[in-house]
Protein backbone atom coordinates (compact mmCIF):
# COMPACT_ATOMS: atom_id res chain seq x y z
CA UNK A 1 0.00 0.00 0.00
CA UNK A 2 0.98 3.43 -0.13
CA UNK A 3 0.40 5.93 2.00
CA UNK A 4 -1.51 9.44 1.47
CA UNK A 5 -0.08 12.19 2.71
CA UNK A 6 -1.00 13.52 6.54
CA UNK A 7 -2.45 17.38 6.59
CA UNK A 8 1.06 18.53 7.88
CA UNK A 9 1.95 17.77 4.07
CA UNK A 10 -0.50 19.10 2.47
CA UNK A 11 -0.62 22.28 4.35
CA UNK A 12 3.43 23.40 3.02
CA UNK A 13 5.10 22.16 6.34
CA UNK A 14 8.32 20.94 5.67
CA UNK A 15 10.29 18.12 7.72
CA UNK A 16 13.27 18.77 9.10
CA UNK A 17 16.65 17.02 9.19
CA UNK A 18 18.12 15.32 7.03
CA UNK A 19 15.27 13.20 5.12
CA UNK A 20 13.63 16.67 4.66
CA UNK A 21 16.80 18.38 2.88
CA UNK A 22 16.50 15.79 0.60
CA UNK A 23 12.41 15.58 0.04
CA UNK A 24 13.17 19.63 -0.52
CA UNK A 25 16.18 19.08 -2.93
CA UNK A 26 13.69 16.45 -4.68
CA UNK A 27 10.53 18.22 -5.01
CA UNK A 28 12.94 21.21 -6.51
CA UNK A 29 13.95 19.10 -9.08
CA UNK A 30 10.53 17.86 -9.89
CA UNK A 31 11.69 14.53 -8.26
CA UNK A 32 9.64 12.90 -5.87
CA UNK A 33 11.64 10.23 -2.95
CA UNK A 34 10.26 7.67 -1.45
CA UNK A 35 11.23 5.29 1.83
CA UNK A 36 9.17 1.70 1.91
CA UNK A 37 7.87 0.90 5.49
CA UNK A 38 8.31 -2.60 6.40
CA UNK A 39 5.94 -3.64 9.43
CA UNK A 40 7.12 -7.19 9.82
CA UNK A 41 4.28 -9.53 11.83
CA UNK A 42 5.25 -12.57 13.38
CA UNK A 43 8.46 -14.42 12.33
CA UNK A 44 9.54 -11.54 9.85
CA UNK A 45 10.92 -8.64 12.50
CA UNK A 46 14.73 -9.74 11.81
CA UNK A 47 16.78 -6.95 11.36
CA UNK A 48 19.49 -8.70 9.53
CA UNK A 49 17.33 -7.94 6.12
CA UNK A 50 18.65 -4.32 6.28
CA UNK A 51 21.99 -3.28 5.24
CA UNK A 52 24.02 -0.74 7.15
CA UNK A 53 21.03 -0.87 10.20
CA UNK A 54 20.62 1.95 12.60
CA UNK A 55 17.84 2.28 15.24
CA UNK A 56 15.52 5.08 16.19
CA UNK A 57 13.13 5.27 18.91
CA UNK A 58 10.59 7.62 18.16
CA UNK A 59 7.12 9.24 19.88
CA UNK A 60 4.20 10.39 17.94
CA UNK A 61 0.83 12.09 18.94
CA UNK A 62 -0.94 8.65 19.39
CA UNK A 63 1.87 7.15 21.47
CA UNK A 64 5.00 4.85 20.85
CA UNK A 65 4.85 2.98 18.04
CA UNK A 66 5.32 -1.29 18.81
CA UNK A 67 9.17 -0.79 18.98
CA UNK A 68 11.98 1.12 17.37
CA UNK A 69 12.14 2.10 13.99
CA UNK A 70 15.10 0.10 11.96
CA UNK A 71 16.36 1.92 9.59
CA UNK A 72 18.34 0.65 6.29
CA UNK A 73 18.73 -0.02 3.15
CA UNK A 74 17.59 -3.34 1.13
CA UNK A 75 19.72 -3.34 -2.23
CA UNK A 76 20.60 0.08 -2.09
CA UNK A 77 16.68 0.95 -1.25
CA UNK A 78 15.73 3.08 1.86
CA UNK A 79 13.37 0.82 3.94
CA UNK A 80 12.61 1.27 7.61
CA UNK A 81 11.52 -1.85 9.48
CA UNK A 82 8.64 -1.70 12.73
CA UNK A 83 8.01 -4.93 14.41
CA UNK A 84 4.01 -4.91 14.89
CA UNK A 85 4.26 -6.82 17.81
CA UNK A 86 7.28 -5.82 19.09
CA UNK A 87 10.68 -7.36 18.98
CA UNK A 88 9.79 -9.41 21.89
CA UNK A 89 6.35 -10.21 20.34
CA UNK A 90 4.95 -8.95 23.70
CA UNK A 91 1.64 -6.64 22.28
CA UNK A 92 -1.70 -8.49 21.59
CA UNK A 93 -2.58 -8.27 17.97
CA UNK A 94 -6.04 -5.90 19.75
CA UNK A 95 -3.90 -3.51 21.39
CA UNK A 96 -1.29 -2.57 18.67
CA UNK A 97 -1.25 0.87 18.23
CA UNK A 98 -1.48 1.15 14.45
CA UNK A 99 -2.57 4.71 14.56
CA UNK A 100 1.18 5.46 15.99
CA UNK A 101 2.90 3.04 13.74
CA UNK A 102 1.54 4.66 10.46
CA UNK A 103 2.26 8.13 11.90
CA UNK A 104 5.92 6.97 12.97
CA UNK A 105 6.31 5.24 9.44
CA UNK A 106 5.26 8.47 7.77
CA UNK A 107 7.00 11.04 10.02
CA UNK A 108 10.66 9.27 8.97
CA UNK A 109 9.42 9.57 5.30
CA UNK A 110 7.83 6.66 4.52
CA UNK A 111 5.40 6.60 0.92
CA UNK A 112 4.90 2.98 0.76
CA UNK A 113 4.53 0.39 3.21
CA UNK A 114 5.04 -3.45 2.79
CA UNK A 115 2.60 -5.56 5.39
CA UNK A 116 2.86 -9.04 6.34
CA UNK A 117 0.41 -11.32 8.13
CA UNK A 118 -0.67 -14.69 8.76
CA UNK A 119 -3.97 -15.74 9.02
CA UNK A 120 -6.45 -18.79 8.08
CA UNK A 121 -8.39 -18.85 5.39
CA UNK A 122 -12.37 -19.34 4.07
CA UNK A 123 -11.62 -20.59 0.86
CA UNK A 124 -10.91 -24.32 -0.09
CA UNK A 125 -8.95 -23.37 -2.88
CA UNK A 126 -6.38 -21.47 -0.44
CA UNK A 127 -4.34 -23.79 1.24
CA UNK A 128 -2.35 -23.22 4.22
CA UNK A 129 1.36 -21.95 3.02
CA UNK A 130 -0.29 -20.33 0.02
CA UNK A 131 0.33 -16.59 -0.48
CA UNK A 132 -1.86 -14.11 -1.32
CA UNK A 133 -1.55 -10.27 -2.10
CA UNK A 134 -4.76 -9.30 -0.58
CA UNK A 135 -7.01 -6.32 -2.67
CA UNK A 136 -9.63 -5.76 0.13
CA UNK A 137 -10.58 -6.43 3.70
CA UNK A 138 -12.69 -6.73 6.45
CA UNK A 139 -11.35 -5.30 9.90
CA UNK A 140 -12.78 -7.18 13.25
CA UNK A 141 -10.22 -5.41 15.38
CA UNK A 142 -13.80 -3.81 17.00
CA UNK A 143 -11.68 -2.82 20.33
CA UNK A 144 -9.11 -0.25 18.84
CA UNK A 145 -9.58 3.26 17.28
CA UNK A 146 -10.32 3.08 13.44
CA UNK A 147 -9.48 6.21 12.28
CA UNK A 148 -7.10 9.14 12.76
CA UNK A 149 -9.71 11.88 12.28
CA UNK A 150 -12.11 11.33 15.32
CA UNK A 151 -12.18 14.24 16.51
CA UNK A 152 -9.68 14.90 19.57
CA UNK A 153 -8.16 17.32 20.52
CA UNK A 154 -4.62 17.74 19.19
CA UNK A 155 -5.57 15.07 16.33
CA UNK A 156 -5.98 15.58 12.56
CA UNK A 157 -8.69 18.23 11.97
CA UNK A 158 -11.50 17.77 10.07
CA UNK A 159 -13.76 14.70 8.69
CA UNK A 160 -11.51 12.63 6.46
CA UNK A 161 -13.78 10.40 3.62
CA UNK A 162 -11.07 8.89 1.99
CA UNK A 163 -12.53 6.26 -1.07
CA UNK A 164 -12.34 2.60 0.39
CA UNK A 165 -12.60 1.16 -3.16
CA UNK A 166 -10.07 0.20 -3.39
CA UNK A 167 -7.77 0.43 -0.08
CA UNK A 168 -4.57 -1.68 -1.45
CA UNK A 169 -2.30 0.11 -3.61
CA UNK A 170 -3.25 -1.29 -7.38
CA UNK A 171 0.69 -0.57 -8.75
CA UNK A 172 2.41 -2.01 -6.02
CA UNK A 173 0.53 -5.13 -6.20
CA UNK A 174 1.44 -5.65 -9.97
CA UNK A 175 5.39 -6.16 -8.61
CA UNK A 176 6.02 -9.17 -10.98
CA UNK A 177 3.80 -11.93 -9.63
CA UNK A 178 5.92 -14.65 -11.92
CA UNK A 179 9.49 -13.39 -10.38
CA UNK A 180 8.15 -13.47 -7.04
CA UNK A 181 6.59 -17.26 -7.21
CA UNK A 182 10.05 -18.28 -8.87
CA UNK A 183 11.83 -16.43 -5.96
CA UNK A 184 9.45 -18.16 -3.30
CA UNK A 185 10.02 -21.76 -4.88
CA UNK A 186 13.84 -21.19 -3.84
CA UNK A 187 13.89 -20.05 -0.57
CA UNK A 188 12.12 -20.88 2.55
CA UNK A 189 11.43 -18.02 4.06
CA UNK A 190 8.46 -16.91 2.10
CA UNK A 191 7.45 -13.61 3.39
CA UNK A 192 11.21 -12.56 3.72
CA UNK A 193 11.81 -13.93 0.14
CA UNK A 194 8.59 -11.39 -1.52
CA UNK A 195 10.25 -8.66 0.29
CA UNK A 196 13.91 -8.83 -1.30
CA UNK A 197 12.20 -9.82 -4.82
CA UNK A 198 9.77 -6.86 -4.21
CA UNK A 199 11.69 -3.56 -2.85
CA UNK A 200 14.18 -3.47 -5.75
CA UNK A 201 11.50 -3.65 -8.13
CA UNK A 202 9.60 -1.00 -6.24
CA UNK A 203 12.59 1.39 -5.92
CA UNK A 204 13.23 1.05 -10.07
CA UNK A 205 9.60 2.24 -11.14
CA UNK A 206 8.79 5.72 -11.32
CA UNK A 207 6.33 6.95 -8.24
CA UNK A 208 5.97 10.55 -9.13
CA UNK A 209 2.75 10.52 -10.46
CA UNK A 210 1.03 7.89 -8.14
CA UNK A 211 2.31 10.11 -4.93
CA UNK A 212 0.88 13.23 -6.42
CA UNK A 213 -2.77 11.64 -7.27
CA UNK A 214 -3.02 10.43 -3.94
CA UNK A 215 -2.05 13.54 -2.57
CA UNK A 216 -4.90 15.15 -4.47
CA UNK A 217 -7.02 12.33 -3.19
CA UNK A 218 -6.31 13.23 0.20
CA UNK A 219 -6.84 16.41 -0.27
CA UNK A 220 -10.34 16.48 -1.85
CA UNK A 221 -11.46 14.25 0.71
CA UNK A 222 -10.52 16.16 4.33
CA UNK A 223 -13.58 18.33 5.32
CA UNK A 224 -12.06 21.03 7.38
CA UNK A 225 -14.39 22.64 10.26
CA UNK A 226 -15.64 25.71 9.80
CA UNK A 227 -14.75 29.11 11.91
Amino acid sequence: MSIPPTNDMFLGKQIVGARGKKRRWAEHHQLLPFWIGIIGGTGLDDPDILEGRTEKYVDTPYGKPSDALILGKIKNVDCVLLARHGRHHTIMPTNVNFRANIWALKEEGCTHILVTTACGSLREEIQPGDVVMIDQFIDRTIKRHNTFYDGCYSNLPGVCHIPMAEPFCTKTREVSVDKVLKTLKENANKATSILLTAIPQIGSMDWTETLHNMKCTVQCSVMLPKH
